[in-house]
């Protein structure tokens, strides 16, 4: 059995503060560590904040329908709702605003923009903006009636084959396109068409 001095208490009391001490730096020392993690995580987390803002930025401001800007894909089409064997040239109205609708009889979105379709055409022929609206995979039995059913007056008639709404991207009916004088798309609405959105998009042609 050892017999604990004076001296040997002192020396044991030292080494333990000394202990204490050095734990006291290392904790210290990894609190500063942590916080300058923490600093530099909130740091990047800013700059990546600031980052995706910028590119929703981008894509918001970027065109939404690729054909913006570019020349409307030229079509030829019979018209169900005119005067025997007329046909509508989209190349003939070169220098006129067109609204150029795609539609068909078995869509209720289409039932329900029609009004304001006719309604819209009504109020810009005057201003010299021509409406023309092309059924998408319909036939004319049912087309036809359709058109007679909602008064519609502006030339109308299929879309032979799908091959104009492939050109223009078509991706389900209705869908409208807005076509300026010098013949290039200028915007289009996807889903059905309201009055707002209708004169809003013939306004832009109109500037």
């Amino acid at each position: 059995m050892v017999k604990e001095t004076p001296e040997t208490t002192q020396a044991q009391a030292s080494e333990r503060a000394d202990v204490v001490q050095a734990g006291a730096g290392l904790s210290r020392s990894n609190i500063f560590g942590l916080a300058a993690t923490a600093l530099v995580l909130l740091a990047l987390m800013a700059v990546l904040f600031v980052r995706l803002q910028q590119a929703n930025q981008a894509v918001s401001s970027a065109p939404t329908f690729p054909l913006v800007g570019h020349a409307a894909p030229d079509f030829t089409a019979p018209v169900w709702n005119g005067a025997s064997n007329q046909t509508i040239h989209l190349a003939d109205l070169k220098g006129k605003p067109v609204v150029l609708n795609f539609w068909a009889s078995w869509c209720a979105p289409c039932k329900e923009e029609m009004p304001a379709l006719q309604t819209g055409y009504e109020k810009y022929r005057a201003s010299g903006v021509v409406f023309v609206g092309l059924a998408f995979n319909d036939t004319q039995a049912n087309g036809q009636p359709f058109l007679t059913k909602y008064k519609i007056t502006y030339p109308a008639g299929p879309d032979d084959n799908g091959t104009v709404s492939i050109a223009y991207g078509v991706t389900g009916v209705p869908e409208t396109v807005f076509i300026g004088r010098d013949g290039r798309v200028v915007s289009k609405t996807p889903g059905g068409v309201s009055a707002e959105q209708l004169d809003a998009g013939v306004q832009q042609l109109l500037k």
